[in-house]
């Protein structure tokens, strides 16, 4: 979307370029263009800093509502923020197309730089990444089967950050963690079993302690068992660690193969499915938006 959005704003600046004006006039083109870059970046084109430092107040108050009452970890609450910001955003750039074009006579201002425009953008891209981080959440896109059928090769997922610290232990929680093999690269399986519990599986079963697991899950788990003389372990976790599997069980490099997942290695517990893309047939899958995990 970033990227449709920075050709517009191109193609505007482009399109002024063969317009003709008186030479303090504003161009709505370029206020449009400004405005797509950065919502009140328009109003800072036209002169009007109040204007600008009220749109970027509210788009800090839907940060801070989303920080204080959890809205990106719900997808309700997420489409709200989105919706709002959208409103915002369209709202600040109507208003700096209209302004522009009844500023015919204009003298510039201090804030009307180059530099100045650069540097409010840049500023901006840079706080965007920690205060994302600082809310919580994270965004991942799925690109493998190992999770099927809860997950699909582009699914993606919003995940409630957590530390090995503040992670509630929780069995059957989707978590995003680091690979133990390299540290690098994002997994995501699901919480099987916690340290000293005994896993195993035998008779296409999944067994804790030696009972089987009834969770609503551990169905979808077993759906995988297709070999009826699958079995694993018994196998121990050991002191802070995490057992953790595929749910597509047949085609999952899970902790049958790399070992129990230490608790540093946690990056976040999945949420939702806010957008799901079908690759192959290349379509959104609609009926997933919004699908709690």
């Amino acid at each position: 979307m970033y990227i449709v959005v920075f050709i517009v704003a191109i193609l505007l600046l482009a399109m002024e370029r063969r317009i003709k004006r008186p030479p303090n006039a504003r161009s709505p083109y370029n206020a449009a263009a400004a405005s797509l870059f950065l919502p009140g970046l328009g109003q800072l084109y036209n002169g009007e800093t109040r204007k600008a430092l009220l749109v970027w107040a509210g788009g800090s108050v839907l940060i801070l509502l989303a920080a204080l009452f959890g809205l990106l970890f719900r997808f309700w609450g997420m489409a709200t923020i989105i919706m709002l910001g959208f409103v915002l955003w369209f709202t600040a750039l109507i208003n700096a197309v209209q302004t522009a074009k009844q500023l015919q006579e204009y003298r510039p201002t201090a804030v009307n730089r180059w530099f100045v425009y650069v540097s409010a953008v840049v500023v901006a891209a840079l706080v965007s990444v920690p205060v994302t981080g600082a809310l919580g959440a994270r965004a991942f896109r799925i690109p493998s089967e190992s999770m099927l059928p809860t997950l699909y090769v582009g699914d993606f997922i919003m995940t409630r950050l957590e530390s090995p610290q503040s992670y509630d232990d929780k069995r059957g929680d989707i978590v995003v963690f680091l690979y133990p093999g390299d540290n690098r690269t994002h997994y995501v399986d699901r919480v099987v079993a916690f340290s000293g519990e005994t896993f195993e599986i035998r008779d296409r079963q999944i067994l804790v302690d030696g009972q089987s697991v009834e969770e609503p899950w551990a169905r979808v788990l077993g759906q995988s068992l297709r070999n009826p003389h699958y079995t694993f372990g018994p196998i121990v976790v050991p002191e802070g660690a995490l057992f953790m599997l595929g749910d597509n069980l047949d085609n999952s490099a899970d902790s049958r193969i790399w070992g129990p997942l230490p608790r540093e290695n946690i990056v976040g517990v999945a949420e939702y499915i806010y957008f799901s893309w079908d690759f192959r047939k290349k379509r959104v899958r609609t009926n997933r938006i919004g699908i709690e995990l």
